[in-house]
């Protein structure tokens, strides 16, 4: 009788299903509730409470909001696991090994009963959320199967990268954990790069890595790119991310291609070790002392003491870096060799190299060998600059740019002094300012303390930001940068720029609205903030916006050097608009004001919302908003509330706290 060579076995296939249905029951049971029970619900609740909302649209909000990615990263490695688990025990490996089927029968057999038992379920979920929209929103049924479409194409890949995972290891709960581990291997790496690159690097505040929807992270990936989306025009639902889900998919197959190419070269008797191959025990040891030992190292350091100076807070890292990454290359070795016997000669050596590595590595970062700390793009380079911290403000021109790239190199000439300085317990620190003989005397901080931020946004699309906690005590850098800051961060333009969009000039804003919202203490004392509407015509309106930008142009709004003592406690909440439509607007970028509120299309413009605070220099708006009759005089928008013989001017509650300002302008709480 001819032999014929075959790649699947029926007889494997249906016990694979008889023995492990109940996987796809609980996975099957969970779509169910989640879709066409879900879906159900919905239109029979908004059809009961006579809502506007129309089924279809019901049904394209829910697929929009549909998290499958996360359930089918869990099914699949539970049923990769399920499929192959003879492979974790010698006598099952042996056993089945011994029947006359290959390798590659036994591979592509479980591979496709495994592939089945998660398929079977997303079908039959699909037909159920299709019988439930059926003679309701017979329109959407397309987002059914686009639904089906995209869930299995993400099953084809975790299903294919659980498969070839568990290849590397007899064992199951290490299988699990080799899986969970590469999935969000990147995610982690990015966290652990940024963290210690913001203890190395001064001002870098964990932004050397900031991208994590990347490709290498799959599940936000997939969460965040493929799926459905409504045009907010046409109000039409459409599917995007097809071709990333396309190369995902591909992926998956090529994985799995690898996981049938490992199974040939998988050694029988490896089951119940703890990697199946040899060459992946330097990269589990090297993996484990450098990721783990690293994140352990910097719970030890920040956890050991109170934060002091950078210089001192690299010192103790690395101690506990050497420490931490040679215990992990020896716990690795000990999971390896499933002993507690481990102190080799070649197993030390190796050990040694690994902790040498990583010093290399932590050298050329503290001595910015790369150039990242004294980084500052060049101008030609730079599309927009941002400024934050005591204020918003953002820079395009290139007189402008040059000014605030001549801020950035003056903090990081004086970086060197930065890291050395004590960052806890200065406060306390005081000189004496004045002469104690004719009672002219006291006491003043002897440090200055600041935060600036600087984001620029580049030609190329990037974006290089950073931010320095400022600590000196060295008089002539204060003075340096308090000029430029006062000059930068209070320039008039620039925050117009921030509140009103960066071609505020372009857009003509027209007040269409308004609103003083001011703090107020009923008869039983009860503080609470009251927001009385602007009353008057199109003109009047336009004459109050034309006082806000002059308080704009004397300074009225600006942040930095104001010690925030006022006795007015008061916002002017703005409705604004404009002919332009809502893409023409350009927000500043990373420290605008207006990009924090929402706009509003109009057939013909848009409408903008934005908020200002009050305070006594705003006298042209006050003045506005006396001519208009909302108020008598600026005492309107004072807070007279008593506590005992003090008279309290404004009050912010920020969680349990109660800040007070008296009339001397002193916190007290």
């Amino acid at each position: 009788m001819q032999s014929k060579i075959s790649c699947f076995n029926k007889t494997i296939f249906k016990k694979n299903l008889t023995r492990f249905w109940p996987f796809a029951v609980l996975y099957g049971l969970y779509l169910i509730m989640v879709h066409p029970m879900v879906l159900y619900l919905e239109i029979t609740n908004h059809a009961q409470s006579y809502s506007e909302t129309k089924p279809w649209q019901i049904v394209g909000d829910h697929f929009m909001g549909m998290t499958e990615p996360v359930s089918v990263f869990l099914a699949a490695i539970v049923i990769a696991i399920a499929v192959f688990s003879y492979l974790y025990q010698s006598r099952s490996a042996n056993m089945i090994h011994a029947f006359p089927v290959t390798r590659t029968e036994l591979f592509a057999t479980n591979y496709l009963s495994g592939l089945a038992l998660m398929v079977i379920p997303q079908i039959l979920a699909a037909l159920a959320s299709n019988l439930v929209i059926l003679g309701r929103a017979n329109s959407m049924t397309w987002s059914v199967w686009a639904w089906f479409g995209i869930t299995v194409g993400e099953t084809i890949f975790f299903y294919g990268f659980a498969c070839f995972i568990i290849m590397f290891t007899g064992q199951l709960l290490a299988a699990g954990l080799f899986y969970m581990i590469w999935n969000f291997l990147y995610v982690a790496s990015v966290a652990l790069i940024n963290v210690v690159g913001d203890l190395m690097i001064y001002g870098l505040n964990e932004q050397l890595i900031s991208k994590i929807r990347h490709p290498l992270f799959p599940v936000a990936y997939l969460l965040g790119n493929v799926g459905f989306y409504v045009d907010g025009s046409t109000n039409i639902y459409h599917v995007q991310g097809i071709s990333s889900l396309l190369i995902y998919a591909g992926a998956g197959l090529i994985f799995a291609a690898l996981a049938w190419y490992i199974y040939q070269k998988r050694r029988i008797e490896c089951a119940g070790d703890f990697l199946s191959m040899k060459w992946t025990a330097p990269v589990f040891r090297w993996g484990t002392a450098i990721v783990v030992g690293a994140a352990g190292a910097l719970c030890w350091t920040y956890l050991s003491g109170e934060y002091t100076s950078q210089n001192r807070m690299v010192t103790k890292f690395v101690i506990f870096l050497v420490i931490c990454a040679a215990v992990m290359f020896f716990v690795a070795e000990m999971f390896i060799e499933k002993s507690f016997r481990v102190l080799k000669k070649r197993i030390a050596v190796e050990c040694v190299t690994c902790v040498a590595v990583l010093l290399v590595g932590i050298g050329l970062l503290q001595f910015d060998v790369f150039g990242i700390e004294s980084y500052v793009p060049q101008t030609e380079e730079i599309q927009q600059v941002a400024l934050w911290g005591n204020g918003n403000v953002s820079f395009e021109d290139a007189s402008d740019v040059e000014k605030v790239r001549a801020l950035h190199k003056l903090i990081i000439d004086h970086s060197k002094d930065q890291k050395a300085q004590i960052r806890n317990g200065v406060m306390e620190q005081a000189e004496l300012i004045g002469d104690p003989a004719d009672g002219s005397a006291s006491s003043e901080s002897a440090y200055y303390y600041d935060y600036i931020g600087i984001t620029y946004a580049l030609n190329n699309g990037k974006n290089v930001s950073r931010s320095y906690r400022i600590e000196t005590d060295d008089a002539s850098f204060k003075e340096l940068l308090t000029a430029q800051c006062e000059a930068l961060f209070n320039d008039p333009e620039a925050l117009k720029r921030g509140y009103y969009g960066i071609n505020y000039k372009e857009l003509n804003w027209q007040l269409i609205g308004a609103g003083v919202e001011h703090a107020r203490v009923d008869a039983q004392g009860g503080y609470f903030f009251d927001n009385d509407p602007v009353y008057g015509t199109q003109e009047d309106l336009q004459k109050l916006f034309d006082a806000i930008l002059a308080d704009f142009d004397a300074g009225a709004f600006s942040e930095y050097g104001w010690n925030g003592g006022s006795k007015i406690s008061a916002s002017m909440n703005l409705t604004l608009r404009t002919d332009h439509k809502r893409e023409e607007i350009r927000f500043a970028n990373g420290g605008g004001y207006m990009s924090y509120f929402d706009g509003e299309e109009l057939p013909n413009g848009t409408q903008m919302y934005s908020s200002l605070r009050l305070t006594d220099r705003c006298t042209n708006t006050i003045n506005a908003l006396i001519e208009l009759g909302e108020i008598e005089s600026a005492e309107d928008l004072h807070v007279p509330e008593t506590e005992g013989d003090v008279v309290i001017y404004e009050k912010y509650i920020v969680g349990s706290w109660i800040y007070l300002y008296t009339k001397d302008c002193q916190s007290q709480w």
